[in-house]
């Protein structure tokens, strides 16, 4: 009897205790699986109280591989993607005011074949002020010499290669549209003068337009967000229609509540350039078609949503113009009124 009832005890003790989960402690764990979702190779969270949300990542490749960036440059301008978009879309409970965000990133420097570590301490109440963000690398102030990762070299612009002048609407009638359209990824349909993309599981899906541009020109679509997490967008500025390396991008992200803007990488991973909070275009809280456009005059390119400028002279990547497309990622977008206004290259 005496060896049953310890037996009971020991088994008693082996059971955990139930304790409410603290509501900023639970919102660091669900942050630890949005950061897992992006580029992080690992990702940990913590809520320190009168401190504030701790987040550490690693990254091995991805936006810290760039030919126009060092890597503590693309790395910083990640952390900015990550902390101004994704953390702060996901941040439901509020923290205590005066608290910050700290994100810790370490990431692969093949300049010393080594690993570094970017700091980032923001205030939680003004995610959307970058200006407010400090950063570190490896235990020092972060001084990147300005101007060296977005300035354009006006004196390398290519003269603009004007063949045809043009201002066209691009079909999505089955008929008509089957040979101009060439879908890179996803699953992408006509129907009924529309043009759909399908796949909700993963990222990135993209159809081309089968005829590069001159650097100069205007791209504009209307899309509407049909379900998913994400959202829609387009891509521009392609060198080829097999991949997506080296294209510019603008697409919604957050549930549709943010537009984002960059570029892909040699290695295709993409590079975040700027962002912009915008109305909630998600189906149930919208549902309705926006016009989204880029202005393209070969050194650098503004965003236009709904006729409205969101920011202008962005840098390009490459300027010597190439493929337009729609984009879709984890989500099933519809596209109309696709329209180029240019010239052919």
């Amino acid at each position: 009897m005496l060896l049953l009832a310890l037996w009971h005890i020991a088994a008693a003790d082996d059971v955990a205790p139930s304790i409410p989960a603290y509501p900023l402690q639970a919102q660091a764990r669900d942050l630890t699986s949005l950061l897992l979702d992006s580029e992080a190779e690992h990702a940990q969270a913590t809520y320190v109280p009168r401190h504030g949300l701790v987040l550490a990542v690693d990254v091995i490749r991805g936006p810290n591989t760039s030919a126009r960036q060092t890597a503590e440059e693309g790395t910083r301008d990640w952390a900015i993607y990550l902390l101004g978009d994704l953390v702060a879309g996901a941040l439901v409970e509020p923290l205590p005011a005066g608290e910050t965000i700290t994100l810790a990133i370490d990431f692969y420097d093949q300049r010393i074949t080594g690993f570094r570590q970017l700091v980032v301490v923001a205030p939680a109440a003004a995610l959307a002020n970058t200006a407010t963000y400090q950063f570190w690398l490896d235990g020092q102030p972060l001084v990147i010499a300005s101007g060296a990762a977005d300035a354009p070299d006006t004196a390398a612009l290519p003269e603009p290669l004007l063949t045809t002048d043009l201002a066209e609407i691009l079909p999505f009638d089955q008929s008509e549209a089957a040979t101009q359209w060439l879908p890179l990824s996803g699953d992408w349909r006509f129907r009924d003068g529309l043009y759909f993309q399908d796949d909700e599981l993963n990222f990135d899906r993209i159809s081309y337009l089968a005829r590069p541009l001159a650097p100069v020109y205007t791209y504009t679509v209307q899309l509407r967000f049909e379900a998913g997490k994400m959202g829609g967008g387009l891509v521009f500025n392609a060198p080829d229609t097999q991949f997506r390396a080296n294209a510019q991008m603008v697409s919604y992200t957050n549930d549709g509540a943010y537009l984002q803007w960059g570029y892909f990488s040699a290695d295709g991973a993409f590079v975040f350039q700027g962002g912009a909070a915008v109305a909630d275009v998600s189906p149930g809280a919208d549902g309705d078609w926006h016009e989204l456009a880029v202005r393209v005059d070969g050194a650098g390119y503004a965003v236009l949503l709904d006729g409205a400028v969101l920011a202008e002279g962005i840098a390009l990547f490459q300027r010597d113009g190439g493929y337009v497309g729609l984009f879709a990622s984890t989500s099933q977008v519809a596209f109309r009124a696709a329209q180029v206004e240019g010239a052919w290259r």
